[in-house]
C-alpha cells in the first residue's frame, strides 16, 4: 500500500521493519513507519505515507527526490531519509538546514547506531569513532 501511494519500492530492510513492527521508538528517536491505525489511536507514531506526502507538498529538502523516504527526524529540522527506494544503494542520509550527509550505511546500522548511541547528530551528522 505504501509503495503504491508513494510511488516507491521500499528497501528490503525497511520493508521488513514496517512489516514486523509498524513503527518504532528508540531512546530519543522515532522510526516512522506504518503503525496500526486501530492501536495508534490517538496517534503516537508517525505514518510515513502521510508524512512523505506532507513533506513533498511543502517542498521539504530531500522529499523532492523519489529515491528517498523520510524515516526519522531529530527535532531541529534535520530529517533522516533512507535511500535505495526504487533500487539504488541503501544508506541513511541526514538532510536539513545546512546538512546533507550520509549518517549510516544502512537502515540496520542507523537503528543499531541509535540504540547504542554511537551516532552523532547536529551540524556534524557523522558516525562517532
Amino acid at each position: 500500500m505504501a509503495e503504491a501511494q508513494l510511488g516507491v519500492v521500499l528497501p528490503h530492510e525497511y520493508r521488513e521493519f514496517v512489516q514486523n513492527f509498524g513503527a518504532g521508538l528508540l531512546p530519543g528517536v522515532e522510526i516512522f513507519g506504518l503503525p496500526d491505525p486501530v492501536r495508534n489511536n490517538p496517534p503516537i507514531f508517525t505514518d510515513v505515507i502521510a508524512l512523505t506526502k506532507r513533506l513533498r507538498q511543502r517542498n521539504q529538502a530531500g522529499a523532492e527526490r523519489p529515491d528517498l523516504l523520510p524515516i526519522s527526524e531529530d527535532g531541529t529540522g534535520i530529517y533522516f531519509f533512507i535511500s535505495g527506494c526504487n533500487g539504488g544503494s541503501t544508506e541513511v542520509i541526514a538532510i536539513g538546514p545546512g546538512v546533507e550527509q550520509v549518517i549510516a550505511p544502512s537502515f540496520q546500522s542507523f537503528v543499531v547506531g541509535w540504540a547504542e548511541r554511537t551516532l552523532s547528530l547536529g551540524d556534524s551528522c557523522k558516525m562517532m569513532p
